[in-house]
């Protein structure tokens, strides 16, 4: 009986030695859920020998990785869903030959993200997209009357299409499209520039001058730094710009418009025209400018001298616009000094008349003021010492005199010229060479010539007796002794 009782008790300290070891591995969850951004939480283990634990997915860290039975919890570090979609992964605890598992569960990121939040386009009308990411629903909207969307589908991933009309301005413009969840926080913003509308406009595009010598000026209103460019065969025209920017002044001048024959244009005349090129790369303005030319009689020489009895042909002609009566008439306004016969003058008499040429009705005219003289008023005599030199201790003085008469005279005949002394003592010359004598030396001075006796010689004079056409006259010219020491 004792020897019974031993073996059975023996048995039941087996059975419970062996209850006493069995492997002991629980867990408090079995799913954990969380939210998108970046979580810890703890999990607690109910264990009683060694264990280790491992996470399906870098972005569920667990630690510590293993431990004892003494270890009893394990942190979970959940990093945030950065993407627009849930995710799950497991967990995984094994000890000896148990095993548990937990399922982490991480929603998705709610976002409403577009590619790019600023875009420039041309000042031109167009299409232009933008990539929206998103995984919620959303509304576009356009803050700018002048963006305004072509597809409107709602898609979790795409392209956004929009339509943006020309702008026509001269200054740049910024528009906002609008990506808003419904009831919900999410938003994003694209900002679209679109650059001005390249623009030269100008006050005026054609000048108009006269005649005369003008300048002129026009408003330039400009988003570019333009050019000016004007025709290099157009020196009668000059173009000045009054500073750049948006607004400046453009001043445009010319010069006297007054064509002649002497121009060498073949009488073929007309108003000038120009081409002001104002550019900037392939956008350019003009401004015509145009001038007429001076109406008027070109008269050959507007002032003549004659001698009686001589002619004068000039010329004159008639440079008129079309519709201009280009009939020519002369007359003169005192015949008995000078009459005129088609542009031929014939001096008359001494004195004074103006030539006169015009159109039929007088509207317009030209003029030519005649002199006329006779051939003596224009008769000179010069008279003043030629050569001085030493002659045995002596100064010796040689004078010389000329007559000049105008080539008009028809005959010419020298009858004397004297040297004439104060105190009556002529020296005659019979004849003369073109007008020219010397009186040879005549007087002595020792040693110098002083003032007194420049002074002194001044008070001599030259008389010639000429005869021209036919006429005797009588010319004097003092001795003009102080000019010829002074030149020699």
């Amino acid at each position: 009986m004792k020897r019974d009782l031993i073996i059975g008790m023996s048995i039941l300290i087996g059975m419970f030695t062996i209850l006493s070891c069995e492997t002991v591995l629980s867990v408090d969850e079995a799913v954990i859920e969380a939210v998108y951004y970046e979580t810890t939480t703890t999990i607690t283990l109910d264990v009683n020998n060694d264990w280790t634990a491992y996470s399906s997915a870098d972005w569920c860290k667990i630690s510590p990785p293993s431990g004892d039975k003494n270890v009893k919890s394990i942190k979970v570090t959940i990093q945030s869903n950065k993407s627009y979609s849930d995710r799950e992964c497991q967990i995984t605890i094994n000890s000896k030959k148990k095993t548990e598992s937990i399922l982490v569960k991480q929603v998705q990121n709610d976002a409403i993200i577009a590619e790019t939040s600023s875009l420039s386009i041309s000042d031109k009308a167009q299409q232009f997209s933008i990539i929206v990411n998103s995984n919620i629903n959303y509304t576009v909207l356009s803050e700018s009357d002048w963006i305004k969307q072509i597809d409107t589908k709602a898609l979790s991933s795409r392209y956004l299409t929009f339509y943006a009309e020309a702008n026509n301005s001269m200054d740049s413009r910024t528009g906002t499209i609008l990506l808003r969840q419904g009831d919900g926080p999410f938003e994003a913003y694209v900002k679209v520039k679109q650059s001005q509308k390249d623009s030269i406009i100008l006050s005026k595009s054609s000048i108009e001058f006269n005649w005369s010598s003008a300048y002129d000026s026009l408003d330039v209103l400009a988003n570019v730094d333009y050019s000016i460019i004007v025709p290099e065969s157009c020196e009668w025209l000059h173009v000045e710009n009054g500073g750049k920017g948006n607004n400046s002044m453009i001043y445009v001048s010319a010069d006297d418009y007054i064509p002649s024959p002497n121009d060498g244009w073949n009488q073929i005349i007309s108003d000038r025209n120009a081409t002001i090129i104002i550019c900037f790369g392939s956008l350019s303005r003009e401004i015509h400018v145009s001038q007429s030319f001076r109406d008027y009689i070109w008269i050959s020489q507007e002032n003549a001298s004659l001698y009686t009895g001589q002619t004068l042909a000039i010329e004159a002609m008639p440079i008129f616009h079309d519709g201009i009566d280009q009939t020519l008439y002369w007359k003169s306004d005192n015949e008995s000094v000078a009459t005129v016969n088609d542009g031929v003058i014939l001096a008359n008499s001494k004195g004074m008349a103006i030539i006169t040429v015009s159109n039929a009705d007088n509207s317009y005219s030209s003029s030519c003021i005649v002199n006329v003289k006779e051939v003596i008023d224009d008769v000179r005599i010069t008279a003043c010492g030629k050569n001085i030199y030493q002659y045995s201790g002596y100064f010796a003085i040689t004078l010389h005199s000329r007559i000049i008469i105008p080539p008009a005279a028809k005959s010419i005949a020298f009858n004397s010229v004297w040297l004439c002394q104060p105190n009556g003592t002529v020296v005659d010359i019979k004849g003369t060479r073109n007008g020219y004598v010397q009186f040879n030396t005549f007087n002595l001075y020792q040693n110098s010539i002083s003032d007194r006796d420049l002074d002194y010689l001044s008070t001599w004079f030259v008389l010639y007796q000429v005869e021209i056409d036919g006429e005797n006259y009588n010319f004097r010219q003092n001795i003009n002794a102080h000019y010829w020491i002074s030149n020699i």
